[in-house]
């Protein structure tokens, strides 16, 4: 399912959750993954548009 999510600094990174664990999420958005930490993230909802 593709997310939006929010960070704390106001930033914003769209993506499919491809795992996570206690502290992080790795988000996969056009072919990369990002790992971002749980702390850092302000809000994570359904996108509306595909991510790649």
């Amino acid at each position: 399912t593709p997310v939006t999510v929010l960070l704390t600094d106001g930033s914003r990174l769209a993506g499919r959750v491809k795992s996570f664990d206690r502290f992080s999420i790795l988000l996969e958005s056009q072919g990369q993954e990002q790992l971002l930490f749980k702390h850092a993230i302000a809000s994570i909802a359904p996108s509306p548009t595909k991510a790649t």
